[in-house]
């Protein structure tokens, strides 16, 4: 089996701040993968390669916390919340 790393492509962590840049909220809006979601309440929501939450802290905020939530990244750095 391939190491999990062996793509070369593991986001920077010292880069993470871009991740919430107002480009990319513009380029890939959370909102619209709120739409495409769906969410219920109680649902089980697993984010795999969370990083800083871009998309995992919209349907936390979404659901109240009624849920069963998962969030796993390769990097300790990027589970840690953003500055924005």
């Amino acid at each position: 089996m391939p190491h999990p790393h062996a793509h070369g492509k593991v986001f920077d962590a010292a880069r993470r701040h871009l991740l919430f840049s107002p480009e990319r909220i513009e380029r890939f809006p959370p909102a619209a993968f709120l739409a495409a979601l769906a969410p219920w309440k109680g649902m089980r929501y697993v984010d795999l390669g969370a990083g800083t939450g871009y998309y995992t802290l919209p349907v936390l905020d979404a659901l109240g916390g009624e849920g069963i939530f998962t969030a796993v990244d390769l990097s300790d750095e990027m589970l840690i919340a953003h500055d924005g």
